[in-house]
């Protein structure tokens, strides 16, 4: 069975929605595979995840024969330990309570930003809420209620110039921009943007990672196209949702397209746009150095980060790293000689990192935690 066959076959055993034909499928493949050792895990460990497995599936779920649910939560240890891992076996969202954790834990990231108007004031958000949006000269939480400072409980008007909306590492934050355009930002970003759009076009800048829904239904915004600035390059678009990673801690800049189409280029020091190539949509731009390539894009994994999740396909552990590093504000440390390994399976952002250590472990990764380090042992 392919892989993202059977995770998805996997899933949906998981959420209650596997139809007859998709149980026995899953079934006969656990019978093909039911020959091949698992790979190290104790007798006692796979004891706990059976049960572990089966206290979380759903109620209709639980209906069938112990026979088959043992078969599946089988298979579902043999994807983990084979590296197609599901790592968390619930089958709806569990948040991780600070005060709950151990010492020795990190709490995942969270809804954490921090705005800085045009006037230099900078305002901490509420992490409670999980966006922005500028509206009627107001900036307001996308719930309606008014921003508020420790030192007044009014409102904040939105300044004519620009704002910037900032994450840190392991935070997110969403944003509506005065065009309504949708903004998601990922962890350790950046946007700079105009309280309005005046001018003959919409533009904005960013750094690290962020997902844009541009609005192109606006009359007042139809015709003028909307910039993104990154690092050197230039996303130019109408009407389209696209991700944009730009961390200056990776090599490329890259442009996974969602729906519709854009324009990916490069800027001189004038500011002026060269070497515009066509994005379609499932297709991704690969810039480093003023260069650009065009590719078929794995959109699901470009943007599982938006969506609460991280999706590694064939994933270099650095990279798998440095995405943790940012979400658990850690620092990764590598010991040993240099680490060649890939990745693949699906981690929930809302999992502590203790777990998703105790996850990977289960790849043969020889990895822990000290303080606010996460070590990685090649052996």
């Amino acid at each position: 069975m392919k892989y993202q066959k059977a995770q998805e076959l996997l899933q949906k055993y998981l959420n209650g929605n596997c139809t007859e034909d998709e149980r026995q499928l899953l079934e006969q493949w656990y019978q093909q595979h039911q020959a091949s050792p698992l790979p190290v895990i104790s007798e006692a460990d796979k004891n706990r995840q059976l049960k572990e497995i089966y206290a979380s599936l759903p109620i209709p779920t639980r209906s069938i024969t112990r026979r088959l649910w043992l078969k599946i939560a089988a298979a579902v240890i043999l994807l983990a330990t084979a590296g197609l891992f599901i790592v968390r076996y619930t089958h709806k969202s569990v948040a991780v309570n600070q005060t709950m954790l151990t010492t020795a834990d990190v709490a995942p990231g969270g809804n954490r930003a921090t705005l800085k108007l045009a006037n230099g004031q900078t305002i901490d958000l509420d992490n409670e809420k999980t966006g922005i949006q500028l509206t009627n000269n107001h900036v307001v939480y996308t719930d309606g209620t008014n921003l508020r400072t420790s030192s007044s409980k009014n409102s904040i008007s939105a300044p004519e110039d620009y704002q910037t909306l900032t994450t840190p590492r392991g935070g997110q934050y969403q944003l509506i921009l005065s065009d309504g355009t949708k903004v998601w930002l990922n962890a350790a970003s950046t946007i700079k943007y105009p309280a309005h759009f005046n001018g003959i076009d919409r533009s904005v800048e960013i750094d690290g990672e962020v997902y844009f829904a541009v609005n192109s239904t606006n009359p007042l915004y139809a015709r003028k196209p909307f910039y993104v600035k990154t690092n050197g390059f230039v996303v130019m678009v109408m009407g389209t949702e696209f991700n944009i990673s730009s961390y200056l801690d990776e090599k490329n800049t890259c442009v996974t397209l969602v729906k519709g189409s854009v324009k990916v280029g490069t800027l001189d020091r004038a500011d002026n746009l060269a070497n515009l190539s066509l994005l379609h949509p499932g297709q991704k731009s690969i810039m480093h150095d003023q260069h650009i390539s065009i590719q078929k894009a794995n959109v699901e994994q470009d943007i599982s980060w938006k969506n609460g999740v991280f999706t590694f396909q064939n994933t270099d552990i650095q990279e798998v790293m440095r995405q943790l590093s940012r979400w658990y504000n850690v620092k990764v440390v590598f010991e040993g000689p240099p680490m060649h390994a890939e990745i693949n399976g699906i981690i929930y952002r809302d999992m502590s990192l203790k777990k998703v250590v105790e996850v990977l472990k289960h790849l043969d990764i020889n990895l822990y935690t000290t303080g606010n380090e996460l070590v990685v042992v090649n052996k």
